[in-house]
Order: structure tokens, then C-alpha cells, then sequence
């Protein structure tokens, strides 16, 4: 039997009992005699100190990463190739049939820092300045810890009208999705594909505006990308007025989303309990 375990938690930057329930995890598992897989998301964003409590997972049969290059940066400082796999990540957002639309741009996830909510709102500021009639809403999930920043996040989206859609079900969220036109996405480090949200939009059938990055070439034809807010809001102004001329990649980007679906994703863990079986 092959156990897999997911670090880090949600919330473990905030909460030092979340941070370390996949160490007690792996622990266990290790004590009754499983075998063990760790997936590592977003390794090389992680500081020194939350790296340096990972050499424990230096005893785990797998180390799975969901992206090449942070495959790349844990192989070099800190984990035997010999033990690391690349198995990308996938929506946990389903698909859902497309529906008269009810809102015009949204942005959706975990309100936190670093997820671009507040080049969101400012896209919905200029928008606001020029009289254009749109419907924004924040589809997003507060955590359980400090909820100054969502707060203060709320208070903005309040004083420019966008709809709060708050800790939604997986499958409202889909239904959500399939209602709206476009996703504004700026991850400050560009789109790249560990960005879960960006795929459910797309599986969604929801045309993804996002900034670029150093990871972001392959989304060139299946997103709208800018190099910095300004560029982004006026890809956002040209859209509005054009909505036809953005089909194809609106199509590209369903195809590219459908390649990387959990039924897909679970097939490769799969393979890694059939591989270990084998030995």
C-alpha cells in the first residue's frame, strides 16, 4: 500500500499545529510499515526555515512535484532524483454545462495574499471610472486564520459593487463559473501551470485574463495575457468590445484543460502504486 501525502495544508503559514499535520502523517505511516508519496506544492515559494522541516520527507519511497521547474529547484536543494516524479496538478473544480451569462468578470479562490486580488479590484476601479456597465463578483474561500486581509479585501470589493460569493462548494463554484464571461486572474508571478484556479476556469469555458511570467509560455494561445495591470486592463476594454475574436482560444483553452483532469492525474498515482508493487 502507498500512502500520499499533500504539503503543505491550507493555512500552515498561519497556524504552526496545520503546518506540521503532514509530518505527523508521514510519521504514522511510516511507524505501521506504509509505503509513502509526498507531494510538494509550490517548493521553491517556501522559505528556508519551512524547506529546512522537509528533510524529514527525505525518507518517503516518492517526492512528487506538480510543475518541472520545481522539480528542478527540490532536485538540486534538497531531494534524491532518483525518488522525485513530476505529476502535474488539476482542478478540484468540475465541469459544468454552460448557462445564460450572469456575470461578466469574476476572480475566484482563497483570499490571500499573492493571488493577484488586488489588481482584480483595480481592474473593476478603471472599468467603474469610464461608466461601463459590467457584473463582477469574488467568488472566494476566507481560511480560518486571520481574516484581516480578507476583511479589508471584502471592504474594497463592497465599495465597487462586486458580488461577495463567499466559501462556495466545489460544485457551486462550477455552476458559478459556467454563468460568467471572464476570469481575471493576475498572479504576480504570471500564469503558470500550478495555477489551479486558472484551470477551472478554463474547463469552465471561461475565458482566463492573467498576467505574464517566467513559466507562462505554453499559456500564450489559450489565455489573454498582459505584461502588467495597465496592459491587462486594456486587453479587458478590447474583449468587451469584441467578444467574438477571443472564441478560438476560449476552445484552445477547454482542450487544454481537459487533458489534465483528476481522472487522468489519479491514473498517474496510480501507476506509481502499480510500479511499487512490481519491485
Amino acid at each position: 500500500k502507498l500512502i500520499n501525502i499533500q504539503y503543505p495544508s491550507i493555512g500552515f503559514s498561519t497556524n504552526k499545529i496545520a503546518a506540521f499535520k503532514p509530518h505527523v502523517a508521514f510519521i504514522l505511516a511510516k511507524l505501521v510499515g506504509l509505503k509513502t508519496s509526498i507531494t510538494l506544492h509550490e517548493f521553491s515559494s517556501l522559505s528556508k526555515r519551512a524547506q529546512y522541516f522537509l528533510k524529514i520527507f527525505k525518507l518517503a519511497d516518492y517526492i512528487i512535484f506538480t510543475t518541472q521547474y520545481e522539480k528542478n529547484i527540490g532536485e538540486k536543494t534538497l531531494f534524491n532524483s532518483a525518488k522525485t516524479r513530476l505529476i502535474p496538478i488539476a482542478s478540484n473544480i468540475p465541469s459544468c454545462q454552460k448557462k445564460e451569462k450572469k456575470f461578466d468578470l469574476v476572480h475566484f479562490g482563497i483570499i490571500s495574499k499573492g493571488k493577484g486580488i488586488e489588481e482584480f479590484i483595480w481592474i473593476i476601479k478603471e472599468l467603474n471610472k469610464k461608466n461601463i456597465k459590467f457584473r463582477s463578483a469574488l467568488i472566494g474561500y476566507v481560511p480560518g486564520a486571520d481574516n484581516s486581509y480578507a476583511n479589508l479585501i471584502i471592504e474594497q470589493c463592497t465599495e465597487q459593487k462586486c458580488e461577495l460569493l463567499l466559501n462556495k462548494s466545489a460544485a457551486e463554484i462550477s455552476n458559478l463559473l459556467a454563468e460568467t464571461d471572464m476570469a481575471i486572474l493576475p498572479y504576480p508571478d504570471g500564469i503558470s501551470e500550478r495555477r489551479g484556479t486558472a484551470l477551472a476556469a478554463m474547463i469552465n469555458r471561461v475565458l482566463v485574463f492573467s498576467l505574464r511570467g517566467q513559466f507562462s509560455s505554453e499559456f500564450e494561445n489559450i489565455a489573454v495575457l498582459g505584461n502588467d495591470k495597465n496592459d491587462l486592463l486594456s486587453k479587458v476594454l478590447y474583449y468587451i468590445n469584441n467578444t467574438d475574436s477571443f472564441a478560438k482560444i476560449n476552445d484552445s483553452a477547454y482542450e487544454y484543460s481537459e487533458k489534465r483532469n483528476w481522472q487522468s492525474i489519479a491514473q498517474l498515482y496510480i501507476g506509481l502504486i502499480n510500479n511499487d508493487s512490481n519491485k
